[in-house]
């Protein structure tokens, strides 16, 4: 009595399963092989925000020592005692040290 039915899978099942097969360990080879690879972009972004945080301290730096000194200031007849202070003096006003030879 023969119904038709075959218990071996066709040849384009088999097929179909091999690529399913091939497809997902592609995938998981490639998520593995990327999982720590850091792009352009990324080192981009963390040297923006290392920049960031750079600038930041040097103005937290430069108003502290602000503070610390009692202001900058400006004006020809300061300027004298100013440089005897700091060691700098630029255009007739105060500069300190740190400031006059940082970039």
């Amino acid at each position: 009595g023969g119904g038709g039915f075959c218990p071996f899978p066709s040849m384009k099942e088999i097929n179909d399963e091999v690529m399913g097969t091939y497809k997902d360990a592609a995938s998981a080879f490639h998520q593995v092989l990327h999982a720590f690879v850091i792009s352009p972009d990324d080192i981009d972004r963390v040297a923006d925000k290392i920049r960031d945080a750079k600038v930041e301290l040097k103005e937290t730096y430069d108003e502290q020592v602000r503070e610390r000194r009692g202001g900058v200031r400006v004006g020809s007849s300061d300027v004298a005692g100013a440089v005897k202070k700091s060691g700098s003096a630029v255009g007739g006003r105060t500069v300190p040290i740190e400031k006059a030879f940082s970039s």
